[in-house]
């Protein structure tokens, strides 16, 4: 099952069932359609529809001062949901699912497989309120661009807060650009 990840998995290794967690997260903002299977209800992967996003915009104030104070747009960047929802947050969460199969026995039992699995997924989903210009930037940033590129991680945690996640997935969500001596961001 995992041994197609070279330099993750170990060869040959016996193949690991996965139980899905089935328990359903109160999530206000989902609208009542016909459009979501039970998989998307009960996963993190509710989290990338549009419609469950423009929502947590117009539930969270705060997320509405970020945006109001970096003076761009409540907009949702489609194309950068599309991406991320299909490739980014996908390979990232398969790198941490590897990660976290070859940890000793006494260290898995000390982390949150659920919330690092579920952060992983979704560390980057406030990229989605990004401007495509400086997203997609081929050159330097300049210090607005940066300021506006470094609010992603805050942006993420902003989006995801009414989503009904757990706090310990929002707080791997907000500091996943910080680091140990606390240089990173925000």
């Amino acid at each position: 099952m995992y041994n197609n990840y070279v330099g993750i998995y170990k060869k040959n290794a016996p193949a690991r069932v996965v139980k899905p967690n089935l328990q359903i997260t109160p999530f206000k903002a989902l609208p009542k359609t016909d459009e979501f299977d039970s998989f998307q209800l009960t996963s993190a992967y509710r989290c990338f529809n549009e419609s469950a996003i423009n929502a947590s915009i117009e539930q969270n104030p705060r997320l509405k001062s970020i945006l109001a104070e970096l003076k761009i747009p409540a907009k949702i960047n489609v194309n950068e949901l599309n991406k991320l929802k299909s490739e980014h947050a996908k390979q990232t969460q398969d790198i941490v699912a590897g990660i976290i199969a070859n940890l000793p026995q006494s260290t898995k039992e000390c982390v949150n497989v659920k919330a690092v699995k579920e952060a992983a997924l979704l560390h980057d989903i406030g990229k989605v309120l990004i401007p495509e210009n400086i997203l997609n930037k081929t050159t330097a940033l300049n210090d607005k661009e940066w300021n506006i590129m470094s609010k992603h991680a805050e942006l993420g945690y902003e989006i995801l807060k009414p989503m009904g996640l757990d706090i310990k997935t929002l707080d791997l969500v907000k500091f996943h650009h910080q680091n140990q001596s606390h240089s990173g961001y925000p």
